[in-house]
């Protein structure tokens, strides 16, 4: 078992300060390491993300594939190919083997793709099922695989078959037992945590890993009625946004007596055997400091990765984003770029992160929302393993923008610059990525934000102190949502004859030339008269480009037909470009000084004895 660690501030009684692994001899003595999986009608359906069907194949409600003779069915999808590279590397994995269920007379065959020979056969076999699982074909020398190679299988009917399941599986001794506690944190979003909840119960009724898993769900918007029955508890707790309620959960979860905590958006939705994956991977993984980050599949764009694991530096870089999960070659080549450790500066984002709770140094920060999970990763030296099919349905982000979360998203930049030394850029180096966000609203006619964002560095130049007195974020939240007007959303009609005006050409150098030198028109007069008018979707208003040489842009959803428009003020960015620049003076002076109290008052604010002392019992 793993030696033990403590968390910060941690006594050595501290139910969060060891490891608390159960016995290895509670484990069955062939485990699976990772099931097919199928479409799912509540999460993806794309099935070319799951299966590539050859023949005549029908996909069952309940998890199983019909072939009629001579049909085919491969797995080298990025939901079902087994990454026997990643499982060599960091698990040191040194049996495999792939069991089947179903009825029928099969052709089995496993292949390998490595980046160094191809595509190779290495084991076929001729099987009759009888609804009973199999043991089909033991995987050869696997201290000799390539770390850079994936496995997938082909299954070939011979006569009219049924696949009911197939799994990948060991004899190899788990190197410890995880106790896995998944922490949702939710603010007033009953039906979806219910949906989350049901689908958890549905799988621990029937999972061998039942007794080892356990779902807490953080209520911060005191809106479920608290309980623990069987494997879930709701736990009523104060609102100090995903930061405070994910710190609730890392403490009841180390009072529960969990060795690892796997924390979860309440809108994300993921297949449960990614749990399962996750679950067994931390159980094998030779380094007890491994912890699992999932990937993110926008609702609008389910066969696309948001992203893959993200790599903080100046901004925020997500990995792989745009890859297309029905392209085998653009999946076989990012599972072999992911087989490589990850950066330093990588961290996973809470839409599905499992981690050891003994290798935690450091709590949330009380950043209330935004940027917890970027300081959570950067703060803990976690060794972050991304595992194909290990990902989250959820909304995108682009939607979601407003000045509220563009401040939320400027101060916690601006902050981990100022806290970690290896992100250290100095004043002029904050002062740019100020600019960033500035000019980029500025650009988009975003006046609403640019207030929010001199809010932000006025806030993060207050030190500290101002973010340990204000978890719960209530006056500053009240502020910003009374500052928003232009930029809400709405439902008023728009005009029927609602077009574009386009007088200048962002593709003509002149024209570009000249709207860079002006602030996008800012400087010219009457620019109001002849600027262009534009419409955009939610997607295309978060980008610059698109946005220059407008007077005017008029944003509509159009799956809600919300609405709001932008329109061009000089008196808008004059007083808060003043105001910009008279923070950014600020911060010159203060810099010295704001390091050393940001680094060492977040120290005090990543315990276990702050979160305690502000997470006291909702009455």
């Amino acid at each position: 078992m793993d030696d033990s660690k403590s968390l910060p501030n941690s006594r050595p009684e501290d139910p969060l300060s060891s490891d608390h692994g159960k016995s290895i001899k509670n484990i069955t003595a062939i485990h699976t390491l990772q099931s097919m999986v199928l479409p799912d009608a509540g999460l993806g359906s794309e099935s070319e993300l799951y299966i590539r069907p050859h023949g005549s194949i029908r996909l069952s409600d309940d998890s199983s594939i019909y072939l009629r003779t001579g049909a085919e069915v491969h797995f080298n999808t990025w939901f079902n190919l087994f990454n026997i590279g990643k499982w060599v590397r960091f698990c040191d994995l040194q049996d495999l083997h792939l069991s089947v269920r179903g009825a029928g007379h099969v052709e089995l065959t496993i292949y390998m793709t490595d980046p160094h020979n191809g595509r190779s056969e290495i084991g076929s076999q001729v099987l009759s099922l009888n609804g009973e699982c199999k043991t089909a074909i033991d995987i050869p020398d696997l201290s000799a695989t390539d770390t850079q190679g994936v496995l997938y299988f082909r299954l070939r009917a011979l006569d009219d078959t049924t696949l009911n399941g197939a799994c990948w599986q060991t004899r190899q001794t788990p190197r410890r037992v995880p106790e896995l506690m998944l922490v949702i944190t939710t603010y007033q979003r009953e039906q979806t945590v219910a949906v989350s909840m049901k689908r958890f119960e549905d799988f621990v009724a029937t999972s061998v890993l039942a007794p080892h898993l356990h779902l807490t769900v953080i209520d911060n918007g005191n809106s479920i009625e608290p309980a623990s029955t069987g494997k879930i508890t709701i736990v009523a707790n104060r609102n100090f946004g995903g930061a405070g309620g994910f710190a609730r959960g890392l403490i009841e979860a180390g009072e529960q007596g969990s060795t690892h905590c796997l924390f979860m958006d309440d809108d994300a939705a993921v297949h449960m055997d990614a749990v399962a994956r996750a679950w067994a991977f931390l159980a094998f993984a030779h380094d007890p400091d491994t912890a699992v980050a999932g990937a993110m599949i926008s609702n609008t764009c389910k066969w696309q990765l948001w992203e893959n694991g993200a790599i903080f530096n100046n901004l925020c870089v997500p990995q792989f984003t745009g890859t297309d999960l029905r392209e085998q070659d653009q999946i076989i080549s990012m599972e072999y770029e992911t087989n490589q450790p990850a950066p330093r500066l990588m961290y996973g984002g809470w839409w599905f992160f499992a981690f050891p709770i003994a290798s935690v140094r450091h709590m949330p920060f009380p950043f209330f929302v935004r940027g917890d999970d970027i300081s959570f990763g950067l703060a803990n030296d976690f060794k972050i393993v991304r595992l194909n099919g290990v990902v989250s349905f959820q909304d995108g982000f682009a939607g979601k923008e407003s000045p509220l979360v563009m401040y939320l998203d400027l101060r916690n930049h601006l902050v981990h610059h100022l806290v970690f030394p290896e992100l250290e850029v100095g004043w002029h180096g904050l002062t740019r990525i100020a600019l960033w966000f500035f000019l980029k609203s500025l650009i988009r006619l975003h006046y609403e934000t640019m207030t929010a964002l001199n809010m932000a560095v006025e806030d993060v130049l207050q030190g500290p102190d101002f973010f340990g007195q204000n978890p719960d974020f209530t006056e500053r939240r009240k502020q910003l949502a009374a500052l928003r007007k232009n930029e809400a959303w709405s439902d008023r009609e728009l005009p029927v004859e609602l077009s574009e005006r386009r007088n200048i050409s962002f593709e003509n150098p002149i024209t570009r030339g000249l709207m860079k030198l002006t602030a996008n028109g800012h400087l010219l007069p009457f620019f109001r008269l002849y600027g262009n008018h534009l419409i955009m979707s939610p997607e295309t208003r978060t980008y610059v480009r698109p946005a220059w040489g407008a007077a005017k842009i008029t944003v509509i959803n159009p799956e809600t037909g919300q609405n709001y428009t932008v329109t061009h003020s000089k008196s808008a960015v004059f007083r808060e470009g003043f105001r910009m620049i008279r923070n950014i003076w600020r911060l010159y002076r203060a810099y010295p000084k704001l390091v050393t109290d940001w680094r060492t008052g977040y120290d005090k604010l990543t315990t276990t004895d702050y979160w305690k002392s502000v997470l006291r019992p909702t009455k």
